[in-house]
């Protein structure tokens, strides 16, 4: 049985070298567009894009990759490494990694018009190598956003004028959209913010994993009372998986508090998701008192960071980057289609396809080149697993599940596997537009709302669906925030205040419906006035003092007499020989 497995790996780099030897020199293309073998070397093209011209790719390369795939099939057969013994290696040096840069590539949006349009642009990723989509087409009259890498973007045009689809050339320049995101901060700046607040969060630039959880501690640190910080478990590559809470103790005539749950960073090239749940963290934390019905009503969970490994990443190599950043050799499914995909051994798995429901089923690849990735099986990740678990040992309190994304401006309901609504559907509709009427309030930003298949696509998997019906969790939205694609995953860092405070009103609007709903009497109790100062209490005023003093008075008219309530300003003077005080009244 070896013997043959050996037998079909050297048939298969076989044919991977004829049909390289076909087409090189020149640029990578084995036959028409799309060809499988094409596509086999699309991450080495994509590291090395500098020029125009960086589509061309050496022998020496091809074979490098066929030695390495030959490597890693011996291995699986013959035997290797243990995984987890290569894992705790890795995890105690992290790796380095090639940053790949983007210079040169264009960012485009196209609007189908016609239903013919629409089916053609469903196959644009096919038809040319490394073009991929940023939002995928789903209906006509709505654009799509795509990036197209150097030396493409002619032929990527003349498809898009034959069948007359109109377009735009949003950037020429990728890596320069990229830089112009998130200015950098100097030591100095840091210095200063850290010497006035205590840490470096400022949402005013996108920031690390170790400054988010830094400032985790510092609110736990400073609000000990009412925020604490769960440690969860680890990441692919050893990073700490945290979870902050938010609470004030057991609610008013209930036994069991309500919760929510938010979480951002589930793909890790969406940065806006971490940033605004770390401003959600700030408002519930430090302005507690002006959000006092919301922050005493629930337990608040907010994990800022749910793929951490792929958000470092996104920052040390590849912005674009979106799955985790584990290893799965041993997903048989795909076998046929990985000899001609060497995507190497970092290939990741997406967190939102990953949960054990209706897991690997449409709008899930089973490819690990692809970024829809559905893992080699259902929590294969330990960060979707260990988020899962949480979740379960807290389901019964659990009232809400928000998991941010971006991009987009959609309010998502389950289900994300099938076209079928779920049974509380208008239910769920009538909770969500309250969060995105009062976005819309704040800013005039608009947010579509509805299920996920209705506005976007299928994506079986996923994690609202999960919690939905799993968990239990009856609110589970998926919320996709700006912007419709001007700037797509690279929304500039001077949006994030801004987003995160319409999101925030949204959120506050949402769950103060659920407490009129559910719980009036903690809506009735908030209103209330504070009791009046007892008599007991109450300062005495000093004699010798010309300073006013509110009060309200009753009486007969013409001796100090006023309406009930009505404030007056009295001057407590020294009696005059009369033996009478001196009266000024107003307002």
């Amino acid at each position: 049985m070896k013997l043959l497995v050996v037998l079909l790996l050297f048939a298969a780099a076989a044919a991977a070298v004829l049909c390289s030897a076909a087409s090189a020199p020149g640029p990578l293309e084995c036959a028409p567009a799309g060809a499988p073998c094409a596509r086999a070397f699309r991450n080495v093209a994509a590291k090395d894009a500098k020029d125009e011209n960086d589509d061309e790719i050496s022998l020496g390369s091809i074979f490098s990759s066929i030695f390495a795939f030959f490597s890693d099939g011996f291995k699986s057969i013959f035997g290797g490494e243990n995984e987890e013994i290569a894992q705790e290696k890795e995890s105690k040096a992290p790796p380095k990694y090639t940053r790949v840069l983007y210079k040169n590539w264009r960012l485009v949006k196209a609007t189908p018009r016609s239903q013919d349009q629409l089916d053609e642009m469903y196959t644009i990723e096919e038809d040319f190598d490394k073009v991929s989509y940023w939002k995928h087409p789903t209906f006509r009259n709505e654009s799509c956003d795509f990036i197209v890498p150097p030396g493409m973007m002619n032929v990527v045009e003349d498809f898009l004028r034959e069948r007359q689809i109109s377009y735009k050339i949003v950037t020429n320049d990728l890596q320069k959209m990229i830089g112009a995101a998130n200015p950098k901060m100097m030591k100095e700046q840091r210095d200063a913010i850290i010497n006035e607040v205590g840490h470096t969060m400022t949402w005013i630039r996108y920031h690390r994993y170790s400054d988010i959880l830094n400032y985790m501690d510092h609110l736990k640190r400073k609000y000990p009372d009412k925020v604490s910080v769960i440690k969860i478990g680890k990441s692919t590559r050893g990073l700490s998986l945290r979870v902050l809470k938010i609470s004030t103790g057991q609610a008013e005539n209930v036994t069991a508090k309500p919760a929510i749950w938010i979480d951002g960073g589930t793909h890790a090239r969406e940065w806006i998701s971490p940033a605004v749940a770390t401003y959600i963290m700030k408002q519930l934390a430090e302005y507690s008192k002006t959000n006092q019905l919301i922050v005493n009503s629930f337990d608040w969970y907010i994990m800022p960071v749910l793929n951490p490994d792929g958000y470092e990443y996104s920052h040390t190599s590849d912005r674009l980057w979106r799955k985790t950043r584990s290893k799965n050799k041993d997903d048989g499914r795909a076998l046929w289609g990985d000899l001609f995909n060497f995507c190497g051994d970092d290939v990741g798995v997406d967190p939102n396809r990953n949960w054990d429901f209706q897991w690997s089923k449409q709008g899930a690849s089973d490819s690990p080149c692809s970024d829809t990735y559905a893992g080699p099986k259902p929590f294969s990740e330990p960060e979707v697993k260990a988020v899962a678990d949480f979740l379960l040992d807290n389901m019964v309190n659990m009232k809400f599940f928000l998991t941010l994304h971006s991009f987009g401006q959609m309010w998502l309901l389950p289900w994300s596997y099938t076209s079928e609504r779920v049974a509380d559907f208008d239910d769920l509709m009538s909770m969500g537009k309250k969060a995105t009427d009062a976005i819309a309030k704040f800013r005039g930003t608009k947010y579509k709302i509805g299920s996920t298949t209705k506005l976007l696509y299928h994506s079986a998997g996923s994690a609202d669906d999960w919690a939905k019906a799993v968990a239990g969790i009856k609110y589970a939205y998926t919320v996709e925030l700006p912007d419709k694609g001007d700037s797509g995953f690279l929304l500039p860092a001077s949006e994030i205040t801004p987003t995160g405070k319409e999101t925030f009103a949204g959120i506050k609007a949402m769950t103060e419906a659920y407490v009129e709903k559910y719980h009036p009497s903690w809506m009735t109790a908030a209103r209330k006035p504070k009791p009046a100062q007892s008599s007991a209490t109450k300062p005495k005023p000093n004699p010798a003092s010309s300073q006013p003093v509110n009060a309200s008075a009753t009486g007969a008219k013409n001796k100090g007499v006023v309406k009930r309530g009505q404030p007056i300003r009295i001057v407590v003077a020294k009696p005059n020989a009369n033996n009478q005080l001196n009266k000024r009244t107003g307002n």
